[in-house]
């Protein structure tokens, strides 16, 4: 996937006007860039809102971009919009040949998002152990499923 991601970079390096300005520009400076992005997308597109608020970012030596997402569907997501992204940060940091790698984080774990209702207790009695005092005073049968 890293192999793709850079071959579509390079080809993204011919629609650069190298005529136009490439100011060095701080994390600080993306930072402010991207949290201002979000709020607009806050209020006008919540999924990419989303998508964006979990995001991992970096800048490399060259000051290009690289933009880490937890899944290949939020990478999708992204990608639905990402021409006006780099324009609107081209034009905010004043660097035209500024480039936006994005990939998904080969970290990212499959989570089960399914619970059990033993789960679902456990996580209360860890939150708060008077809930296994209170479930017991109860007489609450927590093993076995309603049915």
């Amino acid at each position: 996937m890293v192999e793709e991601q850079e071959k579509e970079d390079e080809e993204s390096l011919d629609d650069i006007d190298y005529s136009l300005p490439q100011d060095k520009f701080s994390d600080d400076e993306f930072k402010l860039f991207w949290d201002a992005y979000k709020a607009k997308l806050q209020k006008k597109n919540k999924p990419l809102f989303n998508v964006l608020d979990t995001v991992n970012w970096r800048i490399d030596e060259k000051h290009h971009v690289h933009l880490i997402f937890d899944s290949r569907m939020m990478l999708l997501e992204f990608e639905k919009s990402k021409e006006d992204f780099v324009k609107k940060a081209r034009k905010k940091l004043n660097n035209y040949a500024l480039l936006v790698v994005s990939d998904v984080s080969e970290e990212t774990q499959t989570v089960n998002h399914i619970k059990t209702r033993k789960d679902i207790y456990q996580e209360f009695v860890e939150r708060n152990p008077m809930v296994d005092k209170l479930a017991q005073q109860l007489g609450l049968d927590i093993e076995n499923d309603p049915g």
